[in-house]
């Protein structure tokens, strides 16, 4: 939807979904949430008579903290800057600092997000706080243990935003995007664009699923590898390459 109005338009809701992430993680990590399935196992307001019995399942065994809403911050985040460029006008974000990026920055941006993520993280650990805190609850009350989620793990979290910045950051700084750029817009081209992404998205999402869960090392590089692959190929590849199809060479 973004990507139809103004090119700016879609590449400031990217950015401010990344942004959104980090600061997700963050308040993961600070904040107490419980989550249901393990908050009823472990609360003194039930007796083990009175106590609900609950079916677990692996879309429900999050292994993350409950608060804040991730989901909610996301989608506030990405229809608060869609709202704002279709009411005040393609102006509020026709900024080329936005979607003309040099590979430095990228860079840069992606060492930042991953160190903040990481002080804040061994800043709770010297306060004797455990930001892992959710994993063992997780471990006890889920209905089996390949039910708990490794991709809800703050962790996997700051690979997944760390390298989605730094894909969004090359790709937005790649010469292919610049010929993109620099090419009249076509409408259709643009909505073979969107579906080619979501459907790569869904791609994605299955690779994910399949790589390792018992080698927590190998399952954090290889997401970390695919959460840059996948931006760079939607920004500057498919784009790149739907253009040359639609032109020719």
């Amino acid at each position: 939807m973004a990507e139809i109005v103004t090119e700016a338009l879609s590449v400031s809701d990217k950015w401010h979904l990344r942004s959104v992430d980090l600061i997700s993680t963050l308040q993961h990590q600070m904040f107490v949430g419980d989550r249901p399935y393990w908050w009823i196992g472990e609360t003194s307001l039930y007796t083990d008579e009175t106590r609900p019995q609950l079916r677990k399942f692996p879309n429900t065994c999050e292994a993350g903290p409950g608060t804040p809403s991730g989901h909610l911050m996301m989608n506030v985040a990405m229809f608060y800057v869609i709202t704002r460029g279709l009411l005040v006008g393609n102006f509020a974000w026709n900024s080329p600092g936005i979607v003309r990026y040099s590979k430095l920055k990228a860079v840069l941006t992606a060492a930042f997000l991953i160190t903040s993520a990481v002080s804040i993280y061994m800043l709770l650990l010297s306060k004797g706080m455990d930001p892992l805190w959710t994993l063992p609850l997780a471990l006890k009350h889920c209905a089996r243990v390949e039910y708990v989620r490794i991709d809800t793990q703050p962790f996997f979290l700051m690979t997944r935003f760390t390298g989605t910045a730094l894909g969004l950051g090359l790709g937005l700084s790649s010469e292919k995007r610049l010929i993109v750029l620099n090419s009249p817009r076509n409408i259709i081209r643009t909505i073979l664009t969107m579906k080619a992404g979501v459907i790569l998205g869904r791609v994605a999402s299955l690779i994910q699923a399949s790589f390792p869960a018992d080698d927590l090392v190998l399952f954090l590089i290889l997401s970390l590898s695919l959460s840059i692959a996948l931006p760079f190929i939607i920004i500057a590849l498919l784009p790149h390459f739907l253009l040359t199809m639609y032109y020719g060479s």
